[in-house]
C-alpha cells in the first residue's frame, strides 16, 4: 500500500544523512553522530549540522529516524505498513480484552513478522500519535522496545480515533504546532521571551528531552495534595537545556526531579522510590538506573573540581530520557487515580 504524507524538502546534504540513519535503522543498529560525520565526509564536506533536517523527519539526537522520515528515504517500506497494521491491531484486538499492555512478541505472532520489526514499530509509534503511555524492555542491541503500556484517557483516545497513518500524522503535526504556540503564549515575563524567543521560534526543538504530549498531560493534573508547578518548571527548563545542548545541566536538572517527586509515591527519597514501590520487573530496573547511572553522572558534573585536562558531555552521556519518561508516566497514573 502507498501513503501520502506531506513532503518535506531536504538539501541534498540533508538527504545523504538522512538516508544513512534510516539504513542504520532498519538493520537494527544505531550509530553515533561522530561515527556518521567520518563515514560520510566526502558526501557532507565539513559544517554539517543534522539538526537542520526537520523533526519531523528525524530525532533531536541526529540518529534516531521518525516514520515520516523513512518515508521520505524509502516510500516503499514495510515498516511503514506494519505500523498502520499494529495500531489497527491494539485497536481492534488488543483493547477489547482490556489489557494494557502489548508484548512485540504477541504482536510477531498475531503479525506473522519478525519481533525486531514490531519492535522497531513500537519505538516509531511517538512520532506518528500517542500510542503509549511508556515503553520498556530495551533489547540488548538497543533498537526499540519489548513491550508498550496503554493506560490513559489519551492513549485509549488515540487508538479508538485512529483513522489511517496519513491522518494520524497531520494531526500530531497540529497539535505539535499548536503546543508550541502555548509554549510561547505562557511565557509572561518579557526578558525571558527575548532569550529564549530563537528557541521557540524553531519548530526543529518541539521534540525535546520530554516529550511535550508528556508535560501537556501533567500540566492538565489538577492534584489536591501536590502543586506541579515546581516539576513542570524543572521539565521546561530540562528541555531548554537539551535544545542548547547544555548537557551538564540536564544531567543536573533530571537529578533534581528525581529529589523532587518521591512524595508523589510516599516516599522520602527516590531509592525508596526505586526500590520499594511497586515497579514490573523491566521499570524497576529502569529506576534503578535513573538512581545509579545518571545519579552518578549528576554527582560527578556538580562535584568535580577543576582539572589540567577536561572532557565535556555529549549528548550519549546524558540519555536517560526513557526511564524519565517511565517515571513522568507513572506520576501522571497515580495523580488521574487519586482525582478518580
Amino acid at each position: 500500500m502507498s501513503y501520502t504524507f506531506n513532503k518535506i524538502e531536504l538539501t541534498p546534504q540533508q538527504r545523504v544523512w538522512l538516508t544513512a540513519v534510516v539504513e542504520s535503522f532498519l538493520k537494527g543498529g544505531k550509530v553515533t553522530t561522530a561515527d556518521l560525520r567520518i563515514d560520510l565526509r566526502q558526501e557532507l564536506g565539513s559544517g554539517f549540522d543534522p539538526k537542520s533536517i526537520n523533526f519531523r523527519l528525524l530525532d533531536p539526537d541526529g540518529v534516531t529516524p521518525r516514520l515520516l522520515g523513512i518515508w521520505h528515504v524509502d516510500h516503499d517500506n514495510p515498516l511503514i505498513g506494519l505500523t498502520d497494521r499494529v495500531i489497527t491491531f491494539i485497536r481492534d484486538e488488543v483493547l477489547p480484552t482490556k489489557a494494557k499492555s502489548l508484548s512485540a512478541a504477541r504482536a510477531a505472532e498475531r503479525l506473522k513478522r519478525s519481533e525486531r520489526e514490531i519492535r522497531l514499530v513500537f519505538m516509531l509509534l511517538q512520532s506518528v500519535g500517542l500510542f503509549w503511555d511508556a515503553a520498556s524492555g530495551m533489547p540488548t542491541d538497543g533498537i526499540g522496545y519489548q513491550e508498550i503500556q496503554f493506560k490513559s484517557d489519551n492513549v485509549i483516545e488515540a487508538y479508538l480515533a485512529y483513522t489511517g497513518l496519513e491522518n494520524a500524522i497531520s494531526e500530531k503535526q497540529q497539535r505539535d504546532s499548536e503546543l508550541a504556540s502555548k509554549l510561547q503564549a505562557q511565557r509572561t515575563d518579557a526578558s525571558t521571551i527575548m532569550a529564549l524567543r530563537t528557541i521557540y521560534d524553531s519548530p526543529s526543538t518541539i521534540a525535546t528531552y520530554v516529550g511535550q504530549n508528556r508535560l501537556e498531560e501533567l500540566r492538565e493534573i489538577r492534584s489536591q495534595e501536590f502543586d506541579l508547578k515546581r516539576l513542570i518548571r524543572l521539565i521546561e527548563e530540562l528541555n531548554l537545556a537539551y535544545t542548547q545542548e547544555c548537557y551538564m545541566s540536564v544531567a543536573m536538572l533530571v537529578r533534581a526531579i528525581l529529589d523532587h517527586v518521591p512524595p508523589i509515591f510516599r516516599a522520602q527519597t527516590f531509592t525508596e522510590v526505586a526500590n520499594n514501590y511497586s515497579w514490573d520487573k523491566s521499570h524497576k530496573k529502569q529506576m534503578h538506573l535513573l538512581d545509579g547511572s545518571l545519579r552518578n553522572v549528576a554527582n560527578a558534573h556538580l562535584h568535580i573540581r577543576i582539572r589540567k585536562k577536561e572532557v565535556l558531555p555529549d549528548q550519549t552521556q546524558v540519555d536517560f530520557r526513557a526511564p524519565l519518561d517511565v517515571l513522568l508516566a507513572e506520576i501522571v497514573r497515580v495523580l488521574k487515580l487519586e482525582k478518580a
